[in-house]
């Protein structure tokens, strides 16, 4: 249960949420069949798409994980207060999952108590905590999971990390009904990744992440999250400090009204582009996030400048998007929808993305070799 987080010093600094006006479904002519389309059309359902099945199977396995762990961890030395429950997220979660599907994000809420938060730049947050009390002098620290070991005044996302890593592997220690689950060894600086990860069996990895629910005076969601997890490309991956954003319920509602909206179509295009940097060796170093990205950035100019976007056809937007990630990576700047000023591609190595922008100009401007990849299934 997270408590009432208060933000202090520069505020948080995020677009306003988009809202859209009610949309009817109109009726539209079907899409033009054209080389591109059809190939994209077979892409998406024999190469990207999951079937909803798989993804149900996973999802019901990793709630039982936590089921099972979760009521062993409330009794912990730390006293750490978790949430009565988790929040799932990532790929498997809403839907977004290409090709396999094989790892779960876990929100893992805990009750931070009377913390304010100061914003030092754009997607970075300190979590500022009450001192360390004087009186009675044995009285227990309630932040000893994560008081930060040198200004004694903000809570660490590193030492959480390993907090509650502590507590997992404790809880680990006695008889499960669940066989084959193993505690993945912590990592200090991982790029984009969670410190604290479980793997089920060899086949589900379940990445656990600490988390502050920044309600505010907020009664009802969507809320912003504050995440011990960094981002890709983060400038300051082992700070003891740092807390990242975390923008899933948001994320959520935006997705849920582009897909009733335009009938999925951006969705799709946006899984097929998803698809196409995961099985292309010559086209990686982009997270889900970053194409996620792409597709908000993209869906909120076609509603600015396009009367009609809803009514886009498959091909249209996969182009749009896929020159807008060009555009992205050619300049390595790409803004995050929910932060202004946040460039997510900040820090990314000069070297790789010369090449990635090479190798994506080359296929944005040749549909013959576009179509050759779409080709591979």
């Amino acid at each position: 249960m997270a408590a009432d987080v208060r933000q202090s010093g520069s505020q948080l600094n995020s677009r306003p949420f988009l809202k859209l006006p009610r949309l009817g479904q109109e009726k539209t002519m079907l899409p033009p069949s054209t080389p591109l389309t059809d190939h994209l059309e077979s892409y998406y359902h024999n190469v990207a798409v999951i079937p909803e099945g798989k993804l149900v199977t996973l999802r019901k396995r990793a709630q039982k994980v936590i089921d099972t762990l979760l009521p062993r961890m409330r009794t912990n030395k730390f006293d750490i207060k978790f949430a009565k429950s988790v929040i799932y997220g990532g790929s498997v979660f809403d839907g977004t999952q290409v090709i396999s599907a094989k790892e779960v994000d876990v929100f893992l809420p805990f009750d931070e108590g009377k913390c304010t938060t100061d914003l030092m730049e754009p997607g970075y947050m300190r979590v500022i905590i009450p001192r360390t009390p004087k009186n009675p002098p044995n009285a227990p620290d309630k932040y000893r999971y994560g008081r930060n070991e040198h200004d004694r005044k903000h809570l660490s996302p590193i030492r959480v990390d390993k907090s509650v890593y502590k507590v997992i592997e404790h809880a680990l220690k006695y008889p499960i009904e669940i066989p084959n689950i193993t505690l993945i060894p912590f990592e200090d600086e991982p790029q984009g990744k969670a410190r604290v990860a479980l793997m089920v069996k060899s086949t589900i990895k379940l990445n656990i992440i600490p988390t502050i629910v920044l309600k505010g005076n907020n009664a009802n969601p969507p809320f912003d999250y504050l995440v011990t997890r960094t981002y890709w490309y983060d400038e300051y991956p082992g700070s003891e400090l740092l807390w990242r954003y975390c923008h899933h319920e948001k994320e959520q509602r935006v997705m849920k009204t582009m897909e009733l909206a335009d009938r999925g179509t951006r969705i799709k295009a946006f899984k097929i582009i998803k698809a196409m940097f995961r099985r292309e060796k010559t086209l990686h170093g982009l997270s889900s996030y970053h194409f996620k990205a792409v597709l908000f950035n993209s869906f909120d100019c076609d509603v600015d400048t396009s009367p009609r976007w809803q009514r886009d056809h498959l091909e249209t937007c996969f182009l749009i998007m896929l020159t807008d990630l060009l555009q992205s990576i050619s300049t390595r700047n790409l803004q995050d929808f929910f932060l202004e000023g946040f460039n997510l591609l900040a820090n990314a190595p000069t070297r790789e993305f010369t090449t990635l922008k090479n190798r994506l100009a080359m296929i944005v401007n040749n549909e013959s070799e576009l179509i050759r990849i779409l080709r591979k299934i």
